[in-house]
């Protein structure tokens, strides 16, 4: 059994009811975790502590339930037993049962729920959390952690000194175990728990954009190890560039202007700049141009409906939108003065007085006392109007009224020896003329962006003949600010590509074409992995999608392979921010090749490529069949051709018919058959007859001529040349009436 914690677990539940207090049972001695070896054999005690019941007589003993995540029969019901020194007490023990078979490659922690109820008490509830571990054996560190590449890690020049920037994981853990660097000449360091720190006094700037590949050691008590390799790249820190030229800035701007009218701008040095108010969060009353950095007001200033819009300190925050963390910040003290919309009011409003004639010039007649409701800071102005004579008669001097000329009594008789004058006092403001224009739709920057309205302006109550009103017109441009509300579009948003496992890596496999309605931002889209990249086969340079090279075990089966790879396209950096996603299909057909070698010597097996063979059927004869059937057509054709001229030559006309007696004869004499034999008898016999011949004369055909005698030779069929011989001629005898006597022999 592995060690026991310290920590013990103390639960009192306290029941109040109707005034009665009911008494709670104590766990005492009952660890948070423990640890126990695959290798533990049934009966091995898992954990012991104990269990204190207030009342001490408690009788029966205790009830305990156990109950176990994931569900298994490995552990007995807790074993108790009473003790009663120091104090009275129960000792529980949970032991394994019978049938443990501990496995930690399949469940490496169970958790069993304890539940102990003494008599009359509230029951006690804890967790046991048991850790399955494998038998002892040598460290086994992680595949890529070992490989020949090792582990990649990039950190930051300005991370904090000591920092963990990378720990190295076991596949099975132990405890008692060493880590070292070999030959360690980087500022890195590696503590105990396997974690790789930062320098103690941080990286100097010489560091940045440098590569550490440390060599790291495993070692347990046994001196058994592994070892691994981790490189660590120390990137640049971008220096802030982007600064205001003041800190802070006062603004002071007229109340009732309308909306959207400019307050003021602010600009700060660098690139990429971009503005946003980061304080207060929800104002409402201030927008900026996020390009420009033009502060206008979002709705109409009023101080007598909204007072509070008086005074209003905003914090405007410069970035670089390629670096957010490149910022400044500005302080901007707004202040809204009111608007001079109120007449003065001056005092006497009416003045009648009484001049001598030989009153002298710039003698004052009266002091006006006039004031400005709205503006008690404003200097007025003051104006005598009237007719001729009293425009030039009196003049103001400030608010006193003077005399400006000499008065005659003979000359004011034809006025009625009155003088009329109209004092007009003017402050510097302006009458106030204001309208709203309200929103009725949904603005959308990317469908139109300027609206140019125009306003009829008639004035209602200041004509003298209100009959006749003037009127004019006013066009107002309106223009609308982009806002980023729309997400990147990528065309098409699927791809599928198919390649072998043995294309080249350094080749781009796809690039995507995404784009962002949205002008306001100008900002770069970002690409990123965000599924499908089994093994880490691909990566995204930009929107350039590239891949590593597909390697397989030498024996393992070639399977082609799909990888579904998803891609999000975000559009900001901070909010608001809008992203989509793009689907690329890969299907990578396995090709084998060899493995290339290291400097270990492996054999590899060679496979060869799989070939297919499509056979189509010809007839190709040997040369020596085509000479043997090339002769023996041609004597073939030779035979024919002498056949077809040996017929030729026997049907040909005037030849003798003696051949073909004989023939006849030679083929009668061979036939056993009953000869004919034709006796011409004839009534005049030949001269040699006639001398008395008694010799039977002999057979005759139908031609006249004897027959051929079996002993006969028989010409031959062709000369000496290979020609028909020439027909032989015999002298025609004289044929003699006489008749023909058939007589079977």
């Amino acid at each position: 059994m592995g060690p026991r914690g310290h920590q013990s677990f103390l639960l009192l539940l306290a029941l109040c009811a109707t005034g009665a207090f009911v008494s709670a049972t104590v766990l005492s001695g009952l660890p948070t975790t423990v640890s126990v070896m695959e290798s533990a054999v049934p009966g091995t005690i898992i954990v012991e502590f104990n269990l204190t019941c207030q009342n001490e007589t408690s009788i029966p003993t205790p009830v305990f339930t156990l109950q176990s995540t994931p569900p298994t029969y490995f552990f007995n019901q807790p074993i108790v037993a009473h003790r009663a020194s120091p104090t009275p007490h129960y000792s529980v023990q949970i032991t394994l049962s019978p049938s443990a078979a501990l496995d930690a490659r399949q469940v490496n922690q169970y958790t069993l729920t304890l539940e102990a109820t003494c008599p009359g008490e509230t029951p006690a509830k804890g967790e046991l959390f048991v850790q399955v571990h494998t038998v002892d054996g040598p460290p086994q560190c992680m595949a890529r952690f070992a490989s020949q590449v090792g582990e990649l890690v990039q950190v930051s020049e300005d991370v904090a000194p000591l920092m963990p920037i990378y720990t190295v994981v076991l596949q099975r853990p132990a405890s008692g175990l060493r880590f070292t660097i070999k030959d360690n000449d980087t500022p890195l360091t590696i503590d105990r728990a396997g974690q790789v720190l930062a320098p103690g006094s941080g990286f100097i700037p010489a560091h940045a954009g440098q590569v550490f590949r440390l060599q790291i050691l495993v070692t347990d008590r046994s001196g058994r190890n592994c070892s691994g390799a981790v490189t660590v790249t120390v990137l640049p820190v971008h220096r802030p560039h982007i600064n205001f030229m003041a800190a802070w800035r006062s603004v002071a701007v007229l109340e009732k202007r309308g909306a959207m009218q400019l307050v003021t701008q602010v600009q700060a040095q660098g690139n990429n700049v971009r503005y946003e108010i980061i304080a207060p969060a929800a104002h409402g009353l201030y927008t900026i141009d996020t390009v420009t950095g033009e502060l206008r007001n979002t709705y109409e200033l009023d101080l007598q409906r909204s007072p509070e819009v008086a005074h209003t300190q905003l914090l405007v925050r410069a970035y670089d939108m390629l670096h957010p963390s490149d910022s400044d910040i500005i302080c901007l003290n707004i202040t809204v003065l009111p608007t001079n919309t109120l007449a003065p009011h001056c005092s006497p409003a009416v003045l009648l007085a009484q001049v001598p004639e030989d009153t002298p010039i710039g003698w004052t007649l009266a002091m006006l006392t006039c004031t400005d409701p709205d503006a008690s800071n404003s200097s007025l102005r003051y104006q005598v109007e009237g007719d001729q004579h009293s425009r030039y008669s009196f003049r103001m001097q400030g608010p006193q009224l003077q005399v400006n000329e000499t008065l005659d009594y003979d000359s004011a008789a034809s006025a009625r020896f009155q003088y009329v004058a109209t004092i007009l006092v003017t402050d510097n403001g302006q009458p106030p003329l204001s309208s709203e224009i309200h929103v009725l739709s949904p603005l959308d920057y990317e469908s139109k962006q300027v609206y140019i309205l125009t306003v009829q302006l008639r004035d209602m109550a200041n004509d003298a003949d209100p009959h006749h009103q003037h009127s004019a017109l006013c066009d107002i441009t309106i223009q609308v600010q982009d806002t980023n509300d729309q997400p990147p579009r990528c065309m098409p948003p699927f791809q599928e590509f198919f390649i072998y496992s043995t294309r080249d890596p350094s080749l781009p496999l796809a690039q995507l074409q995404c784009s962002d309605k949205d002008e306001s931002t100008m900002l770069p889209l970002t690409y990123t992995l965000v599924g499908g990249n089994t093994n880490g086969h691909f990566r995204l340079a930009g929107s350039t999608l590239l891949h590593s090279a597909f390697s397989d075990p030498p024996d393992s089966i070639h399977e082609p392979r799909t990888f579904e790879l998803l891609v999000e396209v975000t559009d900001s950096f901070s909010a608001p921010r809008h992203s989509t996603t793009a689907t690329l299909v890969v299907h990578v057909t396995p090709w084998a090749t060899a493995t290339p070698s290291t400097t270990t010597i492996h054999t590899t097996l060679r496979k060869g490529p799989l070939v297919v063979t499509h056979t189509e059927w010809f007839w190709a004869p040997s040369p020596w069949f085509v000479v043997v059937l090339t002769v023996s057509v041609a004597l073939l054709l030779v035979a024919l051709a002498w056949l077809a001229w040996k017929l030729l030559c026997r049907s040909a006309p005037g030849k003798s018919a003696q051949p073909l007696l004989q023939d006849s004869r030679s083929s009668l004499m061979a036939v056993p058959r009953t000869p004919l034999q034709v006796r011409i008898t004839s009534s005049t016999a030949a001269p040699e007859r006639a001398a008395g011949s008694e010799q039977a004369p002999p057979p005759l055909g139908l031609s006249g001529h004897s027959f051929p005698r079996p002993h006969t030779h028989f010409p031959p069929a062709l000369g000496l040349n290979g020609h028909c011989p020439p027909p032989r001629v015999r002298p025609a005898q004289p044929l003699q009436t006489g008749h023909l006597e058939w007589a079977r022999l």
